[in-house]
């Protein structure tokens, strides 16, 4: 991978971006401006503290600023509200286990994708029967999204990656600190999901540009 031209980030090809507009000091549609820059293989909207309406509202915002940066909304990912998919015309979902047990089989074929959390080999084992595309395994690192709850580590990780059938991605504590990453690299993970950890949330595009540098040498992204 090489870096991108002048006044561009680097492509974020491995990485997909989970959004806390929590952490947005300056709003969380003019930082999304900066990562669909980046090239970033999907953007989960998360906001799980919004109610239905509020967040089709929002997930309607999110795909005409993907149309203006990127021609079409491909990158765009719902998470939780599969009405809002539905409505908007939008063919990726992220859901927790139990919204995909309770979804049809008519539902899931509208799908091109449905990802899925995963916290347990069972869970990983019954989102692949249930027809999950990938999981998202976690938390792998400390995070200050679930300051209470220990992370599972990377032996979790490994479990997940050498029992799936499907692509597995890393979330949780994801951060510059390049130990984290070359561990992650031994494990073959597809890909890794961030919240943030500080890295998606600056004014500047410095920190992303500092993120794929130490990427690139544990191979996650060339």
């Amino acid at each position: 991978m090489n870096k991108a031209d002048t006044g561009k980030v680097m492509d974020l090809e491995n990485i997909t971006w989970v959004t806390n507009q929590r952490l947005c000091d300056k709003g969380l549609l003019e930082q999304a401006k900066i990562v669909l820059k980046a090239n970033p293989r999907q953007i989960i909207l998360r906001e799980k503290h919004l109610s239905k309406d509020e967040y089709i509202s929002l997930a309607a915002d999110f795909k005409a600023l993907c149309e203006d940066i990127n021609g079409n909304f491909n990158k765009l990912t719902v998470h939780f509200y599969k009405e809002a998919a539905f409505s908007l015309g939008i063919r990726k979902i992220h859901l927790p286990l139990y919204k995909l047990r309770e979804m049809s089989d008519e539902e899931k074929k509208y799908f091109r994708e449905i990802g899925v959390s995963v916290h347990s080999l069972e869970e990983l084992k019954e989102a692949m029967e249930l027809g999950a595309t990938y999981v998202a395994a976690g938390h792998i690192y400390a995070t200050n999204c679930k300051k209470d709850v220990p992370p599972r580590g990377i032996e979790f990780l490994k479990t997940i990656v050498n029992n799936s059938k499907i692509p597995v991605y890393a979330i949780g504590g994801m951060d510059l600190n390049q130990d984290k990453l070359n561990a992650l690299e031994k494990k073959q993970i597809f890909a890794i999901y961030s919240m943030g950890e500080n890295i998606f949330y600056n004014e500047s595009k410095a920190d992303i540009e500092i993120f794929i540098e130490r990427l690139q040498k544990t191979g996650i992204v060339e």
